[in-house]
């Protein structure tokens, strides 16, 4: 069996070609997922050819399953099956995308227009052409190894092939005892793979001395531009301020299925950069190294000022270095810090070189390396008073905890810190919601009379038991 061509465009005639050893009928069927077309015809032995048009609905890969059924010399009914797979061109249907941006290069939180030209297969600007233009970190896509998907595959899928063929003489003819059984599990398969659920696989630039703090992976996202009478659209956006590579890139569609794609890149870069490596969190009261990379892009020789400025922690003398730079070189330049009872750390990276430098500006966390311990005392106020001693931590902290006294007329007092962690409790699993509609029904009387801290109102008790 032979195919005219191994891939056809949408109106082609094509032409399948076999050799019969006798008469018979043949019966050729298309099919795209689901059976498509569906021809007869009878056929004299030796070369026969069978004409098929090629449709819409055959786009991008079709089979062609071929059924040959005639009498043999002896008179014995015979059966011969083939098949091939042939392509369907999408020339037609793919638009030519062009991305063009106003710079190669730029600085960081510079303006950045790009503007994009769309034209039909024919070369002819394509009106109303809907866009979606997305500008990325291209770091962020090499991490997770994700590239934005071209759209004609998305359109036109791989369909899994959900048909299969039988012949009623099968039924008729005398059975063969011996492979009866197999015949049986045979057709049971196919009875499973045709029933099967299976779907398709189917403005200016900053100074160079403004600190850099805006490091957003993505630059721009708009998801439904529209293209003028001249298959023109543009934007025009700040750029954020990671010294990186960013990838403009195009998804385009029209209305008649036609779809396009196209990519670009840009640099956020400067002569001279300065990037922080600090640590992800700091603890009170500690000494820390502070590294920074400085990078040299220029070809010169640079002797370079590097220094930090900091909010929340002492950085040691010498706070600033001159660090000699060759061409093309980057170098570590280590400070030391001493972190102070605060909740978080500014620290400013700073690089310069006459008129030319970069600025970072980073926050740190301050935790605290503790842990909380909470001992209680509880007793009945007879007369006018009673006396609790209370023990200090040996190594507490000072600006931690504290302490908290309260006082009731009944003995129930004890149940408010159960109630709150049943109303606080994040899940809502059937026991969960029981045990909650019964302790706020239980403790209804209570609950209005002393009115205990951080409970819900009457009202709105009466809202969460409805609920």
């Amino acid at each position: 069996m032979l195919l005219d061509k191994e891939e056809y465009a949408v109106g082609d005639e094509g032409t399948v070609t076999f050799f019969a050893d006798h008469k018979g009928t043949a019966t050729l069927r298309l099919v795209r997922g689901e059976q498509k077309v569906l021809k007869h015809q009878f056929c004299e032995a030796g070369e026969n050819t069978m004409v098929f048009q090629v449709t819409e609905d055959l786009r991008d890969s079709c089979k062609l399953y071929l059924d040959f059924v005639g009498p043999d010399a002896e008179g014995h009914f015979q059966t011969y099956q083939g098949e091939k797979e042939f392509g369907v061109s999408s020339l037609d249907k793919e638009l030519s995308v062009e991305i063009l941006t106003s710079k190669q290069r730029l600085g960081p939180g510079a303006e950045l227009e790009v503007s994009l030209k769309v034209k039909d297969p024919q070369g002819r600007p394509a009106k109303g052409a809907e866009v979606a233009l997305l500008v990325v970190d291209e770091a962020v896509l090499f991490a997770g190894g994700y590239r934005i998907p071209e759209p004609f595959h998305r359109l036109y899928p791989q369909q899994q092939d959900a048909t299969f063929s039988d012949h009623l003489w099968q039924i008729y003819k005398m059975p063969d005892l011996k492979g009866l059984f197999s015949t049986a599990e045979q057709q049971r398969r196919q009875m499973m793979r045709a029933c099967s659920m299976a779907g398709p696989a189917g403005a200016a630039e900053e100074s160079f001395f403004a600190p850099r703090s805006d490091f957003s992976p993505l630059a721009h996202f708009s998801p439904n531009l529209e293209t003028d009478e001249n298959g023109e659209v543009g934007v025009t956006f700040r750029m954020p301020e990671s010294l990186s590579k960013f990838r403009p890139t195009a998804v385009v569609l029209t209305e008649d299925r036609s779809a396009g794609y196209a990519e670009s890149q840009v640099q956020v870069t400067r002569p001279l950069l300065i990037e922080p490596c600090f640590p992800r969190f700091l603890s009170r009261d500690d000494e820390t190294e502070l590294p920074v990379t400085v990078r040299n892009q220029t070809p010169r020789t640079l002797e370079v000022e590097v220094g930090l400025l900091a909010s929340g922690l002492n950085i040691r003398a010498p706070q600033a270095l001159l660090v000699r730079m060759p061409p093309g070189s980057s170098r570590i330049v280590s400070f030391i810090g001493e972190v102070k009872d605060v909740d978080e750390a500014r620290i400013r990276s700073v690089v310069r070189y006459g008129q030319v430098g970069d600025a970072v500006e980073s926050m740190v966390p301050v935790q605290v390396a503790a842990t909380t311990e909470t001992v209680a005392a509880c007793g009945e106020l007879v007369n006018e008073g009673i006396a609790f001693p209370v023990t200090w931590p040996s190594r507490a902290l000072p600006d931690f905890g504290g302490l908290a006294v309260e006082l009731s007329t009944t003995a129930l007092q004890g149940l408010d810190g159960a109630y709150r962690y049943i109303l606080k409790y994040p899940f809502a699993c059937t026991e969960q919601l029981a045990s909650r509609i019964a302790a706020t029904a239980a403790l209804r009387s209570y609950l209005d009379e002393f009115q205990p801290a951080e409970v819900p109102s009457s009202q709105e008790r009466d809202v969460l038991m409805k609920e």
